[in-house]
């Protein structure tokens, strides 16, 4: 807060100190630092000069704060960042009038350290957030900071004596940002992709361009989404670099491409077939071109052997790259000499992209699409070498059929986003001959043509919603079209598709939720333009409600066109931008749906089901809570009526309709639109404001319709009920209808249970709504219900009713004491303790057990706790103490009856009987001295229980009384080691496994125990509770218990195992790498207090701040036993995977959860940096220069064999032999010294095709470079590798 108001009222950042405002910078809040940020970059005067000491905060804050997960974070210190950039601007380039050179050269240093810091985040391994953030920066500096940013010709000499980023630029740089074209996220590739074409020259880009053109041409035929993404962003970039030279390397690497292949002479026609006649044509259509003919190629494969192309060529990696190349061409103003090269190109693709459309669709038009194994596909099957499916992890039929359907709708996806680009951008030629144009009309109708079948007949969800996204800018086209024939197109496309559903004969099949259909008729009524009138919507949904209502079967036949016409209704209420327009067909969806849940048909039951479901929504808003009956999401009858002021009579007569068995007391037949009508009841309430006496307005014709009800045979009908009950009641009919209720045969002895109950249910929810405001008459309906105690008592034989009652009134015994003047209610419960008495003799009873008296029994245990435990004395009078003590054989004295009660209820056979009362008490504890009482019947729970719900909750109540006196330390430790051992059991239940961690972890806390066995134990049970796969509560709860028990695991480690400290230290490591921010913060507050053992004071700092001294920390925490401080440095580099590298196969999805957050390239930088400085200074300490002589034989042995697999698939990326030395441009030598900070590697960030191991390969590099130092084996290996790697 006062960093706030200081910045908010502009006061001079140098009143401050550096101790004050450093570690404000590294604070585990993140508002905390953004606040110390901005007190550094913002300035009331522009002109204003950062001092040095603020700059390099500023530094030191960018370092440790890049990797941050929050997007409102990463804006908020970008927003800085970027007044304090064109603070600094703006003070160099008055520094320059004054010629001021020696402060301008701390600008300067500072624009270097920025840059060169955004650039250390974008190393291998990094997080997608980091590196983000990282391209943002770089961005930001290159938009204010080059002279192409200049707003005028001297600013820009001025900046170019500042600095800019092109000319910082170095080869390492521009390898970098070549990498992350890479990234799997689209937004990074285009960052990356927009600062290389705006910062680096195209000569120099063009040293680059076969390589990585290569490489994109190996990564566009393979079955990776994310690689095909690349290559198309390769191929974009150096498109715009030199469109000629890239079009002769394709068609290079299409012929080489082809070399691999089986029947070349019939592929090579498709590489040599000539897209052009005799037209001019520009160099993008050349790329394009042979673009087109690589596409022929793998079209040529799928069409002999589809499957076999799904796994090794895949069509739509050539697609997508030519969509993405697309993209960059101004199609509505192409040249005129280039307009009859660029008709043929769009006809060659229209007509390739048609083909592969209709290849690929016996599988996403197929019943089962994910399952689907044509004929064809199942003989091509038997022609595959099994060891080839083995190596790409396709290695049986499923997963052969997998690929297959992936393979396809990924096809279906790209023709339908290429045609829909094509048609939306792509000027139509005119009837006149010499009019400008691209494609022509049949070309358009022929691409509606193909939409329309595959959206008509496609089953698969992710083809035909593509599709919709193709169909959907061809409508819209359409709708705009000048020419009357396509203007009227989309028209006569909706009135076919109705004019089909209306014949008897439909062709339309039945499928889930109608499949594309919805989105068909979607695509053309949301485009329709308002200038018509939106003309083709009302006559849609006229009819479409007309086909609804009327064609609904009668019997078990199915008419396919009422579920249509049902599922397109549904799509269309859905739908945001017609949600104005459908309005005033909303009473005609709600009377359809009520229809159509009547059916005898399921398939009509269920699509209008769903139809309510979206018409509820659209009415009534999005349910933004979870409780599905709170306030927000209500309207008022006088503005439902209003909008829909037909569905009033219309929901009377129904409900008349539907609820006159009940009253008829006929209860074998239900209505199946009673429950919908009921929950739509229930979100109306009556208007505050006088709506005249106006009949069409009032709920209350509703009320006594509502109360039939409470008849039901069906439980959830008399909840609903109870429900809109409450609903339509206003304040002041409350007390109305609870003297109704209770005078319609409440308490009636002989009357129907179901009835009994809903009539409790009705009076239960209106005594909630009332009992706040009016205590009085909620007091005397107590009283009023204490008459009918028979209820209550077990000479009632229904559990249910018997129940309810016991709910009813101990709810309100419980908070009556918080209003009720205590005499009134003192008088009420003494004349009937036959109740009180009759549940505690049934608790005492232990034959009853059998699961129809389970929920008496725990109604009653309820009841009597809350009797017992009223916090005013004065309500329970001495009848009350006498008759329970009586019954339990205790003392008088209040606090023992409760204490009696609660053990005989803990000794109960029923375990419900027990579970309820550990509910209670944890809802409602007793007092301190009364719960110390009763952990000794806790321990012996814990030690003898079984269930895990009742286990739960002991260990729950055990936490905040684990230190008593009552138990002896034996019995403590022996329920520690009950815990431990239960903790290995398989399908242990989660709640039950983070409860005993968390009272374990106590126990530990208050009873320091020198048993290294049973630390190592709960250190392993702490890591094996722990990881990815874990929910996030669990890892939480593991982050809370090695914070309770560091001081124990640290503050005694010379007389522990050395496994358990390194055991600790590493799962701090991971904790402070977690991908949930609270399990880090855990992590890092514990942390922080360690480190203030050593810095006398205590400061919290955040997670990526404390991984940055984790290793110094151990060192300090170890410095008279560095054996250890190698072992866990040492360990560590083990579980990071250094020495067990595996190379990754080419599966087609990645399983398992991922950590996105981790980046374990900088604890392993920081651990090589401890294993170098110890190295350096080894203190005659030879046991763990023998360790790390043997970790570097290990780390040698695995790297030799990572070279020799590199070395047999080095055939992988093909180049030709005149460039293939040229492929990196040398590095001059003063760019040594401007690597990443977290490496002095740059080969490893050239890696081709092989992103996913390109932190493995850093890190490899990183600890080879520490292991040369004591062991000169590694130096040659470490050459190698570089060389290896660079050569790639």
């Amino acid at each position: 807060l006062c960093l706030r108001q200081f910045r908010i009222l502009h006061h001079d950042v140098t009143s401050l100190s550096v101790e004050t405002i450093g570690p404000c910078l590294h604070h585990i809040n993140d508002q905390v630092r953004v606040d110390a940020l901005g007190l550094l970059c913002e300035h009331r005067k522009t002109t204003t000069a950062p001092t040095t000491e603020e700059l390099q905060m500023i530094l030191s804050f960018m370092k440790f704060n890049m990797n941050s997960q929050s997007p409102l974070f990463r804006q908020q210190v970008s927003t800085l960042f970027k007044k304090l950039l064109i603070r600094v601007r703006e003070c160099s380039i008055a520094l320059i009038k004054k010629s001021n050179h020696k402060d301008l050269q701390v600008f300067k240093d500072f624009l270097t350290g920025y840059f060169n810091t955004s650039f250390a985040s974008l190393f291998p391994g990094s997080s997608y957030q980091r590196r983000q953030f990282a391209l943002q920066c770089l961005t930001l500096q290159a938009s204010l900071f080059d002279y192409h940013a200049g707003q005028s010709v001297d600013i820009g000499k001025w900046i170019a004596n500042i600095f800019t980023c092109s000319s910082a630029l170095t080869t390492t740089h521009i390898k970098q940002l070549l990498l992350c074209i890479q990234d799997s996220y689209v937004t990074n590739k285009v960052l990356a992709s927009d600062l290389l074409t705006n910062l680096v020259s195209r000569e120099v880009l063009v040293e680059y361009m076969y390589n990585l053109t290569a490489l994109a041409h190996t990564m566009m035929g393979g079955a990776k989404a994310a690689e095909c993404s690349s290559s198309a962003y390769y191929m974009r970039l150096f498109m715009n670099v030199d469109s000629g030279k890239l079009s002769s390397v394709i068609r290079e690497l299409n012929l080489k491409w082809i070399d691999k292949l089986k029947h070349t002479e019939k592929l090579k026609s498709h590489s040599t077939h000539q897209v052009f006649s005799n037209n001019e044509i520009s160099h993008e259509l050349t790329v394009l071109a042979e673009l087109i003919n690589f596409l022929q190629i793998q079209l040529s494969l799928a069409q002999d052997n589809l499957l076999h192309a799904s796994v090794e060529s895949p069509v739509y990696g050539v697609l997508e790259v030519i969509r993405i190349s697309l993209e960059t061409i101004e199609l509505s103003n192409v040249p005129d000499d280039f307009v009859a090269g660029w008709r043929e190109l769009l006809g060659c693709l229209i007509k390739i992209s048609t083909s592969v459309a209709k290849l690929v669709t016996p599988v996403v038009c197929n019943s089962s699409p994910e399952g689907c194994l044509p004929d064809l596909a199942i003989n091509a099957l038997k022609q595959i070498n099994v060891a080839d499916i083995d190596v790409l992890g396709w290695a049986n039929s499923g997963a052969n059929a997998q690929s297959l359907v992936v393979c396809c709708w990924h096809c279906l996806k790209e023709v339908s986003l290429l045609l829909g680009d094509i048609v939306e951008r792509a000027p139509l030629v005119s009837v006149e001959p010499q009019s400008y144009g691209l494609i022509t009309v049949e070309q358009v109708l022929n691409i509606g043509d193909l939409f329309t079948y595959h959206l008509m007949e496609a089953k698969h969800m992710g083809a035909f919603e593509m599709a919709y996204a193709g169909f959907h800018k061809l409508c819209g086209v359409l709708w705009a079209s000048t020419s009357p024939l396509l203007k009227q197109k989309p028209q006569e496309w909706a009135q076919k598709l109705l004019d089909s559903f209306k014949m008897q004969d439909s062709e339309h099949r039945v499928t889930r939720r109608s499949a594309g259909v919805p989105y068909y008729l979607l695509a053309i009524l949301s485009t329709e333009p308002d200038l018509t009138g939106r003309s083709c919507l009302k006559a849609v949904m006229n009819t479409l409600l007309h086909i609804a209502c009327n064609d609904q079967p009668d019997s078990d036949s199915l008419q396919p066109s009422c579920v249509h016409a049902l599922n397109i209704l549904r799509a269309l209420f859905r739908e945001s931008r017609l949600g104005d327009h459908v309005m005033s067909y909303v009473a005609g969806g709600f009377k359809t749906a009520l229809f159509g849940i009547s059916s005898d048909v399921w398939a009509v039951r269920n699509s209008s089901t769903l139809l309510f479901s979206a018409l509820m929504t659209r009415v009534f808003g999005v349910k933004r809570l979870s409780d599905e009956h709170c306030q927000e999401n209500k309207m008022t009858s006088k503005q439902f009526f209003t909008k829909f002021p037909s569905l009033h009579s219309f929901l009377l007569k129904e409900l008349n309709l539907a609820t006159s068995p009940l009253e008829a007391d006929r209860f074998d037949v239900l209505q199946p639109s009673l429950f919908p009508m009921l929950l739509l009841l229930s979100r109306l309430y009556p208007s505050t404001l006088d709506d005249g006496g106006d009949p069409n307005m009032s709920l209350q014709p509703f009320v006594n319709l509502v109360l039939r009800c409470a008849k039901s045979s069906v439980w959830k009908i008399r909840e609903a009920a109870s429900r809109a009950l409450l609903m339509l009641l206003s304040q002041t009919e409350l007390t109305k209808s609870i003297n109704l209720l209770y005078s319609s045969g409440l308490g009636i002895r002989g009357a129907r249970q179901n009835h009994t109950h809903g009539l409790f249910l009705m009076l239960y929810a209106l005594l909630l709504e009332m009992f706040p405001t009016d205590w009085k008459t909620g007091l005397n309906t107590i009283c009023l219900l204490l008459k009918i105690s028979w209820i209550g008592k077990q000479i009632n034989r229904c559990p249910v009713t018997r129940g309810t009652y016991l709910q009813i009134l101990g709810t309100f015994f419980d908070q009556f004491h918080l209003f009720a003047p205590s005499q009134q209610f003192h008088h009420s419960v003494a004349d009937k303790l036959e109740l009180f008495c009759d549940s505690l003799e049934l608790l005492t009873n232990t034959g009853h057990s059998t699961f129809l008296h389970t929920r008496l029994l725990v109604a009653g245990c309820c009841y009597c706790y809350l009797v017992l435990t009223c916090t005013n004395p004065s309500v329970c009078d001495q009848e009350v103490i006498s008759a329970a003590a009586s019954l339990l054989v205790c003392d008088h004295s209040h606090d023992n009856v409760i204490v009696c009660f609660v053990s005989t209820c803990l000794q109960h056979s029923v375990y419900e009987v027990k579970q309820c009362v550990l509910t209670e008490m944890k809802r409602k504890p007793l007092s301190n001295s009364n719960m110390l009482t009763l952990v000794p019947i806790f321990y012996d729970i814990g030690l003898s229980a079984t269930n895990p719900e009742l286990l739960t909750l002991v260990y729950e109540l055990l936490i905040d009384y684990h230190k008593t006196d009552n138990i002896s330390k034996d019995h403590i430790l022996k329920l520690m080691q009950n815990i431990l051992k239960m903790n290995h059991f398989p399908n242990m239940r989660m709640c039950l496994k983070e409860a005993s961690i968390n009272l374990a972890s106590h126990i530990l806390s208050s009873h320091v125990t020198d048993n290294s066995q049973m630390l190592l134990q709960w250190v392993e049970l702490l890591k094996d509770s722990y990881g990815p796969s874990q929910p996030e509560s669990l890892r939480r709860v593991v982050a809370s218990a090695l914070g309770r028990s560091w001081r124990i695991l640290l503050q005694h480690s010379s007389h522990h195992n050395d496994d358990v400290v390194i055991g600790f230290w590493l799962l701090l490591i991971e904790l402070l790498q977690d991908y949930d921010v609270d399990c880090r913060s855990e992590a890092a507050r514990y942390m922080s207090h360690t480190m203030s053992d050593f810095q006398g004071h205590y400061e919290s700092m955040h997670s990526q701040y404390c991984l940055e001294v984790v290793f110094t920390l151990v060192k300090q925490h170890h410095k008279e036993n560095l054996y250890l401080y190698i072992k866990v440095i040492l360990q560590y580099l083990e579980t990071a995977d250094v020495t067990n590298f595996t190379w990754g196969q080419n599966i087609l999805f990645v399983e398992g959860p991922i950590n996105d957050y981790k980046e374990e390239a900088i604890p392993v930088q920081l651990a090589c940096n401890s294993l170098k400085s110890f190295i350096n200074n080894p203190i005659g300490d030879l046991a763990a220069l023998e360790d790390l002589k043997t970790f570097s034989r290990t780390v040698l042995t695995n790297t030799l064999s990572f070279i020799k697999h590199v070395e047999e698939s080095s055939t992988m990326l093909p180049r030709s032999s005149h460039e293939s030395s040229t492929m990196l441009p040398p590095r001059s030598s003063h760019e040594s010294s401007i690597m990443l900070p977290h490496s002095s590697h740059e080969s490893s960030m050239m890696l081709p095709r092989s992103s996913h191991i390109a932190g493995s390969v850093h890190k490899m590099l990183l600890v080879l470079d520490v292991l040369q130092l004591i062991d000169k084996c590694v130096t040659p290996v470490l050459l190698k590798l570089k060389v290896l790697i660079t050569s790639l």
